[in-house]
């Protein structure tokens, strides 16, 4: 995700340094906020959709990051209530470990058998023990939702991304557009000899 933003970002200054001062504060306010663009260049139906959007991004990504943060402390409480663990700064494969294994005895026995010797935790601080089968499934659950919600929040990051590109875009073809329209007007001359013409007029 953070290759992606560093990417848009760069994308973003190298393209509006080839434009004019006026088009590239346009583009800047569509890349700050989706929208803001087209509503300075007086689109306001269209600036009014990328806002809509993008202000339910905005909210949707900050409920999903509660909800990993109310998982997380749930995990926390219910490792420390029944697998007698602190699971605070610990990482990820640790806490799929003891969702996996009623303790860590028989964690490292199964990775002896498989020789992995190094897979083994002899640290007190990663010492657990499930008091029955069913709590630990249901840390097995937490983990899998808390694993969902990430996925959801990344993916939230990357539709705001892409609103921004997309905003950027619209935003490059209004300015365009503004610069090659060409307005149509006719307008009748009567000369000497009385015969009437058409005058066509490019107002540019």
């Amino acid at each position: 995700m953070k290759f992606f933003i560093s990417f848009f970002l760069f994308f973003s200054l190298s393209y509006s340094q080839s434009l004019n001062f006026n088009d590239r504060k346009h583009l800047v306010r569509s890349v700050v906020f989706p929208g803001l663009g087209e509503y300075k260049l007086g689109e306001i139906k269209r600036a009014k959709k990328f806002f809509f959007i993008e202000s339910f991004l905005i909210l949707f990504s900050i409920e999903t990051h509660l909800e990993i943060q109310r998982i997380k402390s749930k995990m926390e409480s219910f490792s420390a209530n029944h697998a007698n663990v602190i699971i605070s700064n610990k990482n990820d494969k640790f806490i799929l470990d003891i969702s996996k294994s009623l303790s860590v005895d028989i964690y490292n026995q199964n990775q002896q058998r498989l020789r992995n010797s190094n897979e083994i935790y002899i640290n007190e601080r990663y010492q657990w023990r499930w008091d029955n089968i069913n709590n630990m499934t249901k840390f097995y659950d937490l983990t899998i939702k808390k694993s969902h919600s990430k996925k959801i929040l990344f993916f939230t990051f990357g539709a705001m991304i892409s609103n921004r590109i997309i905003s950027l875009i619209d935003v490059n073809y209004l300015n365009n557009l503004n610069k090659s329209n060409l307005k149509l007007s006719f307008q009748p001359t009567l000369l000497s000899s009385q015969i009437s013409k058409i005058k066509l007029i490019y107002i540019f």
